[in-house]
């Protein structure tokens, strides 16, 4: 049995607001100041109030943000700056929201000496190494969408954006990464 459910939070948290109905969303792994770039960039509206878990809106610093893309209604959600536990609680509550698909947009490390600072990178698979992953599948790698991955792609190269594909690996403990941790096989 589970005892607390995104459902049952959800529910709760919309009794004063209207609950927002998203076709997919963006989670913006950025600080306030790149969060705010790809929410103008995207033209999305502040929601007002508070959507998420640990996410307090104020005027000033909105959190939640709508945009309509393509004809779909996606939520934009800044400074996810939490890491795995966070990105848990808010990928469960944006299922309950109707968000099928959801693209993390952020900031990354490097392993790899040849992954130059500035490279656009996509994930095509995750190594499994955190507890939070953990919680989510018993698999050592978990692979990107496909569709998804193939559409990013083709939009980067239509932009002229070059892009590395690489294979990623979380770490719940930055300062306890090593070779070992995220090493697969």
């Amino acid at each position: 049995m589970r005892y607390v459910t995104p459902e049952f939070v959800m529910r709760k948290r919309f009794e004063e607001h209207p609950k927002p109905q998203w076709d997919g969303a963006v989670l913006c792994f950025r600080d306030s100041k790149g969060s705010s770039a790809l929410v103008q960039h995207l033209g999305a509206i502040a929601v007002g109030y508070k959507v998420l878990w640990g996410m307090e809106e104020s005027t000033e610093c909105p959190f939640v943000h709508e945009a309509c893309i393509g004809g779909k209604r996606i939520g934009i959600i800044s400074r996810c700056v939490w890491g795995g536990p966070q990105a848990a609680l808010l990928v469960e509550e944006l299922a309950t929201l109707g968000a099928t698909y959801l693209i993390g947009f952020g900031a990354a490390g490097s392993i790899i000496p040849d992954l130059k600072k500035g490279t656009q990178v996509v994930a095509s698979s995750g190594i499994v190494t955190d507890g939070t992953s953990r919680a989510y599948t018993s698999e050592q790698l978990v692979s990107a969408n496909a569709e998804l991955s193939s559409a990013v792609q083709v939009v980067s190269d239509r932009l002229g954006i070059p892009v590395a594909i690489v294979r990623v690996a979380t770490v719940d403990a930055v300062y306890r990464e090593t070779d070992e941790a995220v090493q697969f096989g």
